[in-house]
């Protein structure tokens, strides 16, 4: 998700890059449902859902651990965390 959340408004350039050309030569007005603006919509989306479901994931699997270390009697040593 950090890797995301720092290259993610890099990839959205080209997009404003490609919007910017369109509305020099088509006049598409301001109609966010025009294709022009389609890639808008995608990397939003994938940005909503893309890092919050990578967020999610780490604190279903970090909240699985506490709760096996907590009702489960297991070893604390699953809650050490692995450095990468």
């Amino acid at each position: 998700p950090l890797v995301g959340a720092i290259v993610g408004p890099l990839m959205i350039l080209p997009n404003v890059g490609l919007n910017e050309w369109g509305h020099a030569f088509w006049f598409v007005d301001e109609l966010f449902a025009a294709p022009l603006h389609w890639g808008f919509v995608i990397l939003g989306w994938c940005g909503l859902f893309g890092g919050t479901g990578g967020v999610a994931a780490q604190i279903v699997a970090r909240m699985s651990n506490l709760c096996d270390v907590v009702w489960n009697n297991e070893s604390k040593d699953c809650l050490h965390v692995i450095p990468y």
